[in-house]
């Protein structure tokens, strides 16, 4: 289900309660329940760009995937149900951009990654560099390196 519902503000607390129970449905052991649980993903989100120095201004953009982990044990022997938001970063904070039910399989690991814009990660190679001389890169090889999987944020 796609939307944009503001993260964090009390007037849309409800409302992401409301989104989250249209896709659950009667669905509660692995999935997102409440606003809370947002909310909490949003300052763990917010930490990563920290700890790789990812200026605010190169934020907007950065998208974050979660799934919780699925069954401990193998009792369930098949997929159970759970809830796969998709969390967007805007320029003064974060949006639920969409959710959906996906299936979780038993010791399935939680979904947690995320993914920046081209730019932001341009000017983060172009960062790196900088720090270590004066190179550069054309814009057709960093677009090139930025399409490698060695690139990409799997958390």
């Amino acid at each position: 289900m796609k939307m944009k519902i503001r993260v964090g503000n009390d007037e849309t607390k409800a409302e992401l309660t409301r989104a989250l129970e249209a896709v659950n449905g009667k669905a509660v052991s692995f999935t997102v329940t409440s606003e809370m649980v947002i909310a909490e993903l949003v300052l763990r989100a917010e930490k990563y760009p920290d700890k790789h120095e990812i200026p605010s201004r190169d934020r907007p953009g950065a998208k974050l995937i979660f799934r919780p982990a699925g069954p401990a044990v193998n009792a369930y022997r098949f997929k159970a149900i759970s809830t796969e938001i998709e969390l967007t970063r805007g320029g003064s904070g974060w949006y639920l951009t969409g959710a959906r039910r996906a299936p979780v399989y038993p010791r399935a690991g939680e979904r947690f990654r995320i993914s920046i814009t081209d730019r932001a990660l341009y000017n983060a190679i172009r960062r790196i560099l900088v720090a270590f001389g004066t190179y550069t890169l054309s814009p057709a090889t960093l677009a090139e390196a930025a399409k490698q999987r060695t690139l990409k944020n799997d958390v």
